[in-house]
Formats: structure tokens, C-alpha cells, sequence
């Protein structure tokens, strides 16, 4: 025990340590050092007021003494600014006394701890930027082993706490990368055979930290980007963590070690708390992947346990974090009313009530665990409480609040913030704020995606919001904001390819007009070197993931972050000349929209949460919406997996023959005819005689053939292609560039592969001959590639000189690596999505993939279109001809005679889907059922 006298002394240490006076001007005793604050006074006391009157909502008794605790609270969220500032500034004088040691080591890691702590306020660029350097700087001037490894795993826990709070998964790779470093050092440190023994408790107490970060680490990515392999490992890191405590595996790490290694002391009680959170949270995902009830419940009871003990120890960060995860898992358990009693409800929402109750009076005002407690304090309320004004206008307005008081470092807790708020409006019917709340989604959703340096981590956040373009449409349609409506999904959708291949030329030309050539130029220069960095950097990360370093993976990083401010500084430079105010312009805007609907109608098709909605572009420019009452998110996720379902279970059970092909051919007619009642219906009468439509479809809809929709009359079913014909876009952007290239050419030149040899697995394709038997006919020119002579080398040197490019192969859709699916050619070599993506097709304005599965999309954002056609129609800008389920080669090649038959050399997208319409037309007279005429379809 430590009496006054000691405690002083233990402080003026620290101050020594933290601040070292020597170059700072000392200032009067009474005046306050300034501190940075990202929320303005007032935004901090609405954010009291809706904490209190979230409170009071529930119970008048747990008001009480409120306003003394938000007042503590602020005085410490102030204090810690104060203190990170104050650090920042001794880490200036530190880092310019560039001497090493034991002192100047932990002076630097003092500090910057104090400004992570201060970071994960504010939320700041510059903050975590000047914490992560101090942190370097702790390792670079290490005096021995145990500052190293002390300096090390705070590095890596200081790119943890970043990577939570920016939105750039770049933070993620480099979070990784740092922890080798760090286990190593520990590891070293902790070995048995050193002779300090102080030394080799301080590395085994570290080897249990890097366990627990790598542990936090892949469960925080697992937020954004859930992937079951992820779940054993950090399972296996947890129970290491656990039994190094106990010492049941010391054997794993150093032979020989004693079984106690780390200290009873208040390291181990808060690193046991955390690692029983983190299992907690890893029980919960599992039980919701599983929809297993006891799983959740055994979730709470470890939640339960950590907060207890968290708020023991008076840990204010931790109890924050653990009310949220237990308050979002007992939040869960009430919406499993079914299988609990009538007690057990009432005793959940009372526990959930107390929770958030606890979190809102422990967690610093405007923190993300405070925001996140109060959304679901605001969801609690809808739901359990009867929807009158009053109750309306306070979730309402408790919600508005927390956005506004979000950190714009934070954008990933506002995208929760504003899609839980527009969900909540919309489920009460409020348009206005539901509309509201959704432009504000639409616009965090958009930072998260520009935000990101590579395409996979962009598709990662588009995901977080893949329904939020579409249910946006819906409200902002419904309160006769068309324009808006249209625009929300046009640039909502396939934003990885539009961004890829953007490029403002026509604003550029603008520029250099206004007499600024230079500056043009320097942006175009900016702009190529910075994505083609990114595009180096992503081809080594997955060429060389498990060799690259943690210095390789900065290095690349600070040169992207160099590129990418360069790029940026250009922008600024641009946007001030006058008329490039919005440079540039992201996505096709409404007049462009009109454009590309000259020639055919577009159908915009947006599933809602009570209903969906038809957004129909006419050529004269007219805009219609029509509610879809049968088409919601729910309905459209049943009968969309479904049918998945059904046809993945065809695939994996081919050898119990026609029972397996009869269930999902009933699938399948099953979800056209709900395609009928739900979409193509009302398309058709909205078209009123129109012979071709162009359908932008959103989630599910993209994989499911909506021309071979059906309905009863006259004794028989009709088709949809019998009334229209359809083919699919991602976008208008995407459609306008196609556009742009002029009328197809008239003298074709068709590249033709034809059964690459040999393909291990595949069964021989013995219909080729009949299948291009036309196309030879027709085609002015021809090569033919075709048996060995089909090599992934000799695709590319030939398909930039064809107008037409005609596969006759094999391929397949890997539905969770979207861009791993390709077509196969000679000695098994693939021709990926990706590949494909980076190949060049000048001179192509048609290809049709005429093998199995070339046109179904993958990964979890299906809106990007990731797959074969979506990859050639973004790069190429030529139509693509694909398929959504594996074929019938007799049918398939009686159907692509009979198209080369009618498309008479014409190769632009609106004569290759009458042409394709008027093939599937006859096919059916013979061939009745869908899955044989129907699999192929048009994009463009």
C-alpha cells in the first residue's frame, strides 16, 4: 500500500516521463493549455440531454443524479484532450532531442498513449498520425529487449485502435503486419533460458497481449467482413491467451517454462475480462450465423460476467464497450420472442433497459460506444413501446442528434447511425425524416467506398450498405422526389467497375479550355501514378500476402497515402476554378440518365422494407414510379435463396439424377412465377408497347432470369420475353461509354474458342460444331482457336483486333471469391474476372460466354456485378452475352445458331437482345421448361 506521499511522488514521475517541461514555455498557473475538441458545446449538452431523456422515457428513477455524472463525464472527456494535446506538444521536444535510451524510450511511449487515448476522441487524422509516430520512435530508440517489446505491442495496438476508428482498410493490413514483430520480440523476451526473470514475465505478459490483439484484430474486421475461417483461429488465439494464464500449454511456445507466467495483478484480471468479451462477441456472431438461441444466451451470460467485473475495476473505455455488446445481445434475444416465456421478455428488456442505462452513465460524451448506445436506445423504444407522436419525435430526434455529434474521422458509426434511423422513420411511416436520414446514409456510404485504396476494400463497405441505395429510392420516391429517387440507385450500383474506369476527360477539356493546361495535366499525372500504385499494391498483396513484412506493407502504405494526398491537393486546386466547383463528378448524372434511355426505356427496381419500387426512364425523358407491394427486402431474400439453394443442391448432388434436376426446376418455376406478380408485371404494363427494356435490377434480382417470368392465360403460360425484350445494366454510366463508341461496324470479325483441350474434370464439349455453325457462315472474318491452340496467352494476343468474340468452353462462378470465376481453356488454365478486367478488348462490341454459370454474380455486394459479363461490359464497353445456371449443350447450340440467324452482323446491345429474344422464342416452342432456353442473357 502506497501512502500520499508516495502517490505524489508516483505522479510527478509521470509528469516527468509524459510532459518534459524543458522547451515548452511555462504559462500562468491559471490559464488552461487550449484543447482540441471536435463536438461544440452545444452538441455535447444535446447529447446529455438525449442520454437523460432516453432515461426518463423509461424510468423517472434513473434520472436521478444525472446531471452530476454528465458533468464528471465531460470534466474527464476535457481532461483527456488536455493531456493529448500536452503530450503532442512534449513529443515534439522529445522527438527533437533525437537521443536514445532507457528514458527517452519511455517518455515516447507514455506519450503516446496519452494521445491514442485522446485519438479515439476526436477521431482525427492528425492525432492517431502523431500517436502511431511517437510509437516508432519508442521502438527506434529502445535501450534493451524489454522497451523493445513493451514499444512494439503498443505499436500494434495503437494500429489496432486506429483501424477500429478510420474507415481505410488499408489500417487493417498494417494492424496485421505490426503484430509479427511484436509476438516475435515477446516471444524472445519470454523464453525460459533468459536469465532475468522480471525480464521473462514482461515478455510472457506480452505474448499474452499480442495474442489478445491478434484476437481483437480479426474480430474487429469480422464487423465489416465476416468470413467463417476467420472463427477457429481466433478461437485457437483466445484459448492460448487463456492457458498461458494457467499455464496448460506451456510446452507450445518455450520447452521447459514453469506452468505460472504471468502475474495475478490488474494486468491479468483486465486482460482476462477482455479476452472473455471477445468470446463472447465470437459466440454471438457464431449463434446468429447458426440461429442458435442457446448459443446467444450463453453469450450474454459471458457479457454479463465482463461488464461486471469491468465495472469493478472501474475500466471507463471497457464498460463502454462491453454495454454495447451486451446491450446489442440482449436486444437480440427479444427479437426471439417465440421461444421465450412471457417472464423471460420482461426480464430481457429490464436487463436491457439497465444496461444501457449503466453504458450511458460510464461512457465519455460523443465516444462511439455512447453514439452506439443511444441508436439503441432509440431502437429499444420503437419496439417496445406503443408508436405514438411523442415516442416517434424522441427516437426521432435522440437519432438526428447522434448523428450530428458523430466524428467525421467516424464515418463507419454514422452509416449505422443514419441507416438505423431511416429504417426506424421508414417502419412508422415518416417519409420526410426516413428521406433525410437516407441522404445521409447515402453520403457516408459513398466516403467509406472513396475512402479505400483497393477494390476489395471498397466491395467490403459496400456491403455494410448494400440495401441502402434501394430502400433510399423508395422513401425519397414516395415523397415525389423522382430525380433523387433514380439517382440513389443509378449511382448506388456497380460503383467498383464505375470507379475503376472513370475518367472526367469532357471536364478536363473544360479545364484546359479556361486556359488551365497545366493544371489538367498535373492532375491526370497525380491521378495515373496514384492508381497505379494501388493496382501494384494489390497485386502484390495477393500474389505475396504471407511474405510481406510489416515494413514492406508501411512503406507501400506511406507512398499510397503520398499519392493519394498529391491527387488530393489537385482536387482542391480544381474545385477553385470557377465551374469545377463538384470536380469530379461521381457517377451518371440525370441528364445523362436521359441519354441513355434514348434509345430504350431503363427500368430502375429497388426492393423496400414494406414495399419496392419501379422507377421507369422513358426516351422522351419522362420519369413514372410505381410501388411493387410484393417486392420487400423479406420477400425477395426467401424466394432469391431459395431458388440459390435449390440450384447449388442440383450441382452438389448430380448423381441422384432426376430428382435433384425435378427440385430445382420446381424452384425455379416457383420464382419466376413470384418474378411475374412482383416485377415483370408491372414493367410491362408501365413499358406500354415497348420492345426492349433495359432493367437495372438491385441485390438478388440480379441473379434471377426476370424475361423468362410467367403467368396463366389462356390455358398456358407467358412468358415475359414474350411481351419484351430484356437486358440487364449495372448502370446508366457504364451504358452511356458503350454509347459513346458509335454504331456497331458492320463488317465482323469474329474470334471464335472453341473446346479448349485439355480440361481436367469437364465432360468433352461435342456440340461446337453445330453451335458455330452460323456464325462461320456470317462472320467476314474469322480466327478459331480451338483444342490445345485455346491458350490463355494466345486469348489475349487475339481479342483486341475482333469485333466479335464467341466462347465455346467450360466455366464455373466461385460465388465467394467472385472475381476467382473465369472460363476455362487449354491445359487448364483460367481466364478469371479479374483477368479479364485487365485484358485488352478495343476493337470487341460483342462477346458471348457460352459456358456454364459466365454470367452469375458473386460476393456479398451483389449490386457490383462482379462477374465475367460485369468485368468485359466496364473495361470493353461491348455487350456480353452469359449465363446464369449451367446449360444444355444440345440446347445451347441450337439456340446460338438461331441467334446468329437473326442478329445479321449487327452487334450493338439492343439488336443482340431482339435477336436473342427472337432464339428463345423458338428454342421454347420445343424445349418448354426455363432451365433449357432460358440461362442466357444480355448486358448492355
Amino acid at each position: 500500500m502506497k501512502g500520499k506521499d508516495g502517490r505524489a511522488k508516483d505522479e510527478r514521475r509521470n509528469r516527468r516521463v509524459l510532459f518534459v517541461p524543458v522547451g515548452i514555455k511555462q504559462r500562468n498557473a491559471k490559464e488552461e493549455p487550449p484543447v482540441f475538441e471536435v463536438l461544440s458545446s452545444s452538441e455535447l449538452s444535446m447529447l446529455a440531454t438525449a442520454s437523460v431523456s432516453v432515461l426518463a422515457s423509461w424510468d423517472e428513477g434513473l434520472v436521478d443524479g444525472q446531471a452530476e455524472v454528465q458533468t464528471g463525464l465531460f470534466s474527464h472527456r476535457r481532461r483527456l484532450l488536455r493531456d493529448a494535446w500536452l503530450a503532442r506538444e512534449a513529443y515534439q521536444v522529445t522527438a527533437g532531442l533525437r537521443r536514445s535510451g532507457r528514458g527517452t524510450s519511455r517518455r515516447l511511449l507514455e506519450q503516446s498513449r496519452v494521445m491514442l487515448a485522446g485519438a479515439a476522441i476526436t477521431h482525427r487524422r492528425e492525432d492517431f498520425d502523431a500517436a502511431e509516430k511517437s510509437a516508432r520512435d519508442a521502438v527506434a530508440s529502445a535501450a534493451d529487449d524489454v522497451q523493445r517489446c513493451r514499444a512494439l505491442t503498443h505499436l500494434a495496438e495503437a494500429l489496432l485502435k486506429r483501424a477500429e476508428s478510420e474507415p481505410d482498410l488499408m489500417n487493417w493490413e498494417l494492424a496485421h503486419a505490426a503484430l509479427k514483430p511484436a509476438a516475435k520480440a515477446s516471444v524472445e523476451l519470454g523464453n525460459p533460458r533468459s536469465s532475468q526473470r522480471h525480464s521473462r514475465e514482461l515478455g510472457r505478459e506480452a505474448v499474452v497481449r499480442c495474442l489478445r490483439l491478434e484476437a481483437a484484430t480479426m474480430m474487429a474486421e469480422l464487423q465489416v467482413n465476416w468470413q467463417k475461417q476467420s472463427y477457429q483461429k481466433i478461437r485457437e488465439r483466445l484459448d492460448l491467451a487463456e492457458d498461458l494464464f494457467s499455464g496448460g500449454r506451456s510446452l507450445t511456445l518455450w520447452p521447459g517454462s514453469s506452468t505460472h507466467w504471468v502475474r495475478r495483478n490488474r494486468f491479468e484480471r483486465l486482460v482476462r475480462l477482455e479476452v472473455d468479451l471477445l468470446r463472447s462477441r465470437l459466440e454471438y456472431k457464431l449463434a446468429l450465423e447458426n440461429d442458435d438461441v442457446d448459443a446467444l444466451t450463453r453469450s450474454v451470460q459471458q457479457s454479463h460476467a465482463a461488464l461486471e467485473g469491468l465495472m469493478r475495476m472501474s475500466d471507463l473505455q471497457g464498460i463502454g464497450e462491453a454495454s454495447v455488446v451486451l446491450a446489442t445481445q440482449l436486444a437480440t434475444v427479444l427479437a426471439y420472442q417465440d421461444s421465450l416465456g412471457n417472464d423471460d421478455i420482461v426480464d430481457t428488456a429490464t436487463n436491457l433497459v439497465s444496461v444501457i442505462a449503466t453504458g450511458l452513465t460510464h461512457c465519455l460524451p460523443g465516444t462511439r460506444s455512447h453514439l452506439r448506445l443511444l441508436d439503441l436506445a432509440a431502437q429499444m423504444t420503437l419496439v417496445t413501446r406503443a408508436p405514438d407522436p411523442d415516442t416517434k419525435w424522441l427516437c426521432d430526434w435522440v437519432w438526428k442528434t447522434a448523428c450530428a455529434a458523430a466524428p467525421e474521422g467516424d464515418p463507419a458509426t454514422l452509416l449505422d447511425l443514419s441507416t438505423h434511423w431511416a429504417m426506424g422513420a421508414d417502419a412508422h411511416e415518416d417519409r420526410k425524416s426516413s428521406a433525410e436520414a437516407y441522404r445521409i446514409a447515402l453520403r457516408t456510404r459513398r466516403r467509406l467506398t472513396d475512402g479505400q485504396v483497393m477494390l476489395g476494400h471498397k466491395e467490403v463497405w459496400l456491403t455494410q450498405g448494400a440495401d441502402v441505395h434501394g430502400c433510399a429510392a423508395n422513401a425519397l420516391a414516395q415523397i415525389d422526389y423522382m430525380e433523387e429517387a433514380v439517382l440513389a440507385v443509378e449511382q448506388g450500383r456497380s460503383v467498383l467497375y464505375s470507379s475503376v474506369v472513370a475518367h472526367p476527360e469532357e471536364e478536363l477539356e473544360t479545364l484546359s479550355r479556361a486556359g488551365h493546361t497545366e493544371l489538367a495535366g498535373a492532375f491526370l499525372d497525380a491521378d495515373r501514378h496514384y492508381r497505379g500504385l494501388a493496382d501494384d499494391f494489390e497485386q502484390s498483396r495477393r500474389e505475396n500476402r504471407r511474405l510481406l513484412s510489416y515494413r514492406d506493407i508501411e512503406q507501400q502504405t506511406q507512398q499510397l497515402r503520398h499519392a493519394a494526398r498529391q491527387r488530393d491537393r489537385m482536387l482542391v486546386a480544381i474545385r477553385q476554378v470557377e465551374g469545377c466547383a463538384a470536380f469530379p463528378r461521381t457517377g451518371a448524372g440525370m441528364e445523362d440518365v436521359r441519354r441513355a434511355a434514348r434509345e430504350s426505356p431503363i427500368a430502375y427496381i429497388a426492393p423496400g422494407l414494406s414495399e419496392g419500387s419501379l422507377l421507369m426512364v422513358r426516351p422522351d425523358g419522362t420519369l413514372t414510379h410505381r410501388s411493387l407491394p410484393l417486392l420487400t427486402a423479406g420477400e425477395l431474400k426467401e424466394n432469391g435463396t431459395t431458388y440459390l439453394h435449390a440450384y447449388r443442391d442440383r450441382l452438389d448432388h448430380r448423381s441422384d439424377g432426376d430428382s435433384s434436376w425435378q427440385a430445382w426446376g420446381k424452384a425455379l418455376y416457383d420464382v419466376t412465377e413470384w418474378l411475374w406478380r412482383a416485377v415483370m408485371g408491372p414493367v410491362i404494363e408501365e413499358l406500354d408497347g415497348a420492345g426492349h427494356v433495359r432493367i437495372t435490377p438491385t441485390g438478388l434480382l440480379a441473379v434471377l432470369p426476370m424475361w423468362a417470368a410467367w403467368h396463366w392465360r389462356d390455358g398456358r403460360r407467358r412468358w415475359a420475353l414474350e411481351h419484351v425484350a430484356c437486358s440487364y445494366i449495372p448502370n446508366a454510366a457504364l451504358l452511356l461509354r458503350q454509347q459513346a463508341r458509335g454504331p456497331a461496324q458492320r463488317h465482323l470479325k469474329a474470334l471464335i474458342i472453341d473446346s479448349p483441350q485439355p480440361s481436367t474434370g469437364y465432360d468433352p464439349l461435342e456440340y461446337g460444331g453445330e453451335e458455330l455453325a452460323q456464325l462461320r457462315v456470317t462472320a467476314d472474318e474469322r480466327t478459331e482457336l480451338r483444342g490445345q491452340k485455346a491458350s490463355l496467352d494466345a486469348v489475349r494476343a487475339h481479342l483486341p483486333t475482333h469485333s466479335l468474340v464467341h466462347f465455346n468452353a467450360h466455366g464455373y462462378a466461385d460465388e465467394a471469391r467472385p472475381r476467382k470465376s473465369g472460363i476455362v481453356l487449354a491445359q487448364d488454365q483460367v481466364l478469371t474476372v479479374e483477368e479479364l478486367r485487365r485484358t485488352d478488348c478495343t476493337d470487341v462490341m460483342l462477346m458471348v460466354l457460352s459456358s456454364c454459370e459466365s454470367g452469375l454474380a458473386g460476393g456479398r455486394a451483389l449490386d457490383e456485378m462482379i462477374s465475367m459479363p460485369g468485368a468485359v461490359y466496364s473495361s470493353a464497353r461491348c455487350s456480353v452475352i452469359s449465363s446464369l445456371w449451367a446449360t444444355e449443350q444440345v440446347v445451347t447450340a441450337e439456340l446460338f445458331r438461331r441467334f446468329y440467324q437473326h442478329l445479321e452482323g449487327r452487334l450493338d446491345g439492343h439488336n443482340a437482345a431482339m435477336a436473342l429474344r427472337q432464339a428463345q422464342m423458338e428454342v421454347l416452342e420445343e424445349h418448354k421448361h426455363p432451365a433449357l432456353w432460358a440461362p442466357f442473357y444480355v448486358m448492355g
